[in-house]
């Protein structure tokens, strides 16, 4: 079994929520604030992250600039991606720590 960073499979519920959030902008961007205005490139996104256990709902989702959802994204998987390579890393003989 894969251990992938989220516990939950991804779903296309966003294709659902996007009318609703489109319909109110303009709206603050999750990430940065800013006003998620009409004609803006934008993604609906989690309040709480789907990494960390954020569902795909109407109370946990929301606006954000592409560049700032496309920008936060990913950093948890990363985190845990790469302290997986180091500790496998470090326990093989003759490989430097960092």
């Amino acid at each position: 079994m894969s251990k992938h960073h989220r516990a939950t499979k991804h779903t296309s519920a966003t294709y659902h929520l996007r009318p609703e959030l489109e319909a109110r902008l303009p709206l603050p961007c999750v990430e940065c604030g800013r006003p998620v205005e009409k004609g803006q490139r934008w993604h609906v996104a989690h309040l709480t992250p789907a990494s960390k256990g954020g569902r795909t709902t109407r109370q946990n989702t929301g606006a954000a600039h592409a560049m700032c959802n496309l920008k936060a994204g990913g950093k948890l998987a990363a985190q845990q991606t790469n302290s997986r390579r180091r500790a496998s890393g470090n326990a093989r003989e003759g490989i430097r720590t960092w």
